[in-house]
């Protein structure tokens, strides 16, 4: 491997983090926190000098990043970036590095995990909010762009299906890849942003709050940690973004060049949205049981749109309802779709999953028949199915591990279930709803601390490659 390259390409990656910081360095100095300000002027600064070091590194590797290079990259790169991104947090809200570090890699990979319990009383101040809100906007347009220029030329678990004829093969230099990725998402992904935030401020939501929840919703992030009540108009607006930050974003910019509809054409797609209508409609009968009346249509979607896009932003505004365990925890598990901001196994690897146990009942009668499982009309090679079976299995054996885990260090069993599944899934909001007495992650010692930020950046990840990073055979040249 060379590490050169790979700590040269990280680096650029982490160097508009440094701009970034003076955003919420100006809006606190015009706000009068100038102490908070000059946090975020330091952090930049430090950000730039170190981030400047590591693009300098580079020596004379070869042209063209291996296929492991490139996976240690995509691996890499959410620790280390979010390392960079805690400075404000250590400085500002007087954290240890470890909180900071937690706080910011909760951010940066939209899973809204806080140590610090939201609160009316004691609200976070507004460079903290913007941070976090760039922060979860970063991390979604990243993940994307990883997705389409790692993943999808990779193959790795079906994702191959989602290769894009506009971005460059796997034989093609990465880092042409990851630029023509980033060119082909950034239209529908700022004109999403900008289109929520508009809603928002039409609904009655302030500035502030409007531009933080749109960013946390086109990634499907859970951080905006806003007192603000939302009306109606605007809580539908924030779920259907929600929805479309779910959805696949290369079908968004398809639609956005084409000035036409094209999401009914895909079978992801139309799953998804059966899920979600299915979904929807369960919910609303369950509140309507529970006495919401006809607000139980209203509840129903708004809860739906927070669970299948693993954000649980807005879902803790619905009125009090006790939430069955399984049902949620399923919803989450499964997530959105492939190419998009949320979380989970994705809606295309369950499809396949199903289709593979629908070939295996099949060949218990009939041993010599043949099921060819299908996308899109294109039949799926065994490799690929192979794959799928692989990220499901790991992830079960990730949550069970991390489940024990958080159980030996103290934590109830079911709390270290929920938690664990919930964190996997980048789904950091979800707990507070199963949980009655979970206020914060700042319950939780230094070793599980550890523990829940590699289960959020293997969420990221993806299971199959997360682990891979753990092999003897992914290190020996």
């Amino acid at each position: 491997m060379h590490f050169d390259r790979i700590f040269s390409f990280l680096g650029w990656l982490i160097l508009p983090f440094a701009p970034l910081m003076l955003i919420p360095s100006l809006l606190a100095f015009l706000g009068g926190a100038a102490g908070e300000g000059w946090a975020f002027l330091i952090a930049a600064l430090m950000t730039a000098f170190c981030v400047g070091a590591l693009i300098l590194i580079r020596g004379g590797a070869p042209a063209d990043l291996s296929r492991r290079d490139i996976c240690l990259i995509f691996a890499l790169f959410w620790p280390l970036a979010a390392l960079f991104a805690a400075a404000p947090f250590a400085l500002s809200l007087n954290l240890s590095a470890l909180e900071a570090w937690f706080e910011a890699i909760s951010a940066l990979t939209t899973t809204g995990a806080s140590l610090i319990a939201a609160s009316p009383s004691a609200p976070r101040s507004d460079a903290i909010l913007i941070w976090q809100a760039l922060l979860h906007g970063a991390g979604g347009y990243i993940t994307i762009v990883m997705a389409l220029s790692v993943l999808a030329p990779l193959e790795i678990g079906g994702m191959g299906l989602r290769r894009m004829p506009q971005i460059a093969t796997e034989r093609a230099a990465f880092a042409r890849r990851f630029l023509q990725a980033a060119r082909r998402i950034a239209p529908p992904y700022c004109v999403l942003i900008v289109l929520c935030f508009a809603l928002l401020l039409l609904g009655g939501t302030d500035a502030l709050p409007a531009l933080c929840l749109a960013l946390a919703a086109i990634s499907t992030g859970g951080g905006a940690h806003l007192t603000q009540d939302l009306g109606a108009a605007a809580q539908i607006a924030l779920a259907l973004f929600l929805i479309l930050g779910a959805m696949n974003f290369t079908q968004h910019g398809e639609a956005l060049a084409r000035k036409r509809i094209v999401w009914a054409k895909d079978p992801e797609t139309r799953l998804f949205l059966a899920l979600l209508i299915a979904a929807a409609l369960g919910w609303a009968l369950y509140f309507f049981a529970y006495g919401h009346g006809y607000a139980a249509l209203l509840d129903g979607f708004l809860l739906s749109a927070a669970l299948i896009s693993t954000s649980g932003l807005g879902a803790d505004r619905i009125a009090d309802a006790p939430l069955p365990l399984m049902p949620v925890l399923l919803t989450v598990l499964i997530g959105g779709m492939t190419v998009s901001t949320a979380g989970g196994m994705k809606v295309l690897r369950v499809s396949l999953l199903f289709q593979r146990s629908r070939r295996e009942l099949f060949r218990l009668s009939h041993p010599r028949g043949m099921i060819p499982a299908r996308f899109a009309g294109a039949e799926i090679p065994i490799s690929m199915m192979n794959g799928v079976w692989t990220i499901f299995t790991l992830t079960v054996f990730a949550a069970l591990f991390l489940c024990v885990f958080l159980t030996a260090l103290g934590t109830d069993f079911i709390a270290a279930l929920v938690i664990a599944i919930c964190l996997l899934a980048n789904a950091g909001l979800v707990p507070a709803l199963l949980l009655p007495d979970f206020a914060s992650y700042g319950v939780f010692s230094s070793p599980a601390l550890v523990a829940l930020m590699a289960a959020m950046v293997a969420g990221r990840v993806e299971m199959i490659l997360f682990f891979s990073l753990l092999t003897r055979s992914f290190w020996r040249d």
